[in-house]
């Protein structure tokens, strides 16, 4: 299925220069100890070839990814020690809305046909110690431990609890004709769109 990703104003663009620099930063930092080759980065930050390649080019100049070749390819990890890895993240964790952060972390989570944050942070009366409600819209039931470790790495970049939901999109349309009603409160309340909008929790959901 195609999924849209939200397209509204990031608190990352107060933060850094470029939205490309902030998704790489965060890319970078939910896959630690991940190398990748160029395509594949491309592939999945979604960015444009001339984006990627102008900030990871800036990242080169600092030295805070490294660049091997291995049989003829070329891949890219952090160079996770470099001081700017640990400002960056303390950046994100201080400054940084914990959507915006998460919109960024999930980029590349495949199956994931629509996500929010919902509860006191997309209300807007969350408390510093608020743990970060998240609402996720599955494909299928099963993901790879690698979404997994990516969900937990994303909550320690925003430094919150993050408290998840998952249905799959059958389950949840299920629930949804049977009123559940934990279901129906949750896609009555205020969102933040990480993935899809309310037209595509209508179209799967409730069509």
């Amino acid at each position: 299925m195609h999924t849209k990703f939200s397209g509204t104003e990031s608190s990352l663009a107060a933060l850094f220069h470029s939205k490309a620099m902030a998704r790489l930063v965060v890319f970078f930092a939910v896959h630690p100890g991940q190398r990748f080759h160029l395509r594949d980065l491309m592939r999945r930050t979604r960015l444009s070839s001339a984006s990627l390649q102008r900030e990871m080019q800036s990242l080169l100049d600092i030295r805070a990814v490294r660049r091997e070749e291995e049989e003829g390819r070329v891949y890219f990890s952090a160079v996770e020690e470099h001081d700017a890895w640990r400002a960056w993240m303390l950046l994100l964790r201080s400054a940084a809305a914990p959507a915006d952060v998460l919109r960024e972390a999930l980029v590349d989570a495949a199956g994931v046909e629509a996500a929010f944050v919902y509860g006191s942070i997309a209300r807007g009366d969350a408390r510093t110690d608020s743990d970060v409600d998240l609402f996720l819209l599955l494909e299928h039931e099963d993901h790879p431990a690698q979404f997994r470790r990516q969900l937990s790495d994303a909550e320690f970049l925003i430094g919150r609890t993050l408290d998840v939901i998952e249905y799959t999109v059958a389950a949840a349309r299920e629930r949804a004709r049977s009123g559940n009603p934990f279901l129906r409160r949750v896609l009555a309340e205020p969102k933040t769109w990480l993935r899809g909008d309310d037209q595509t929790l209508s179209r799967l959901v409730t069509a």
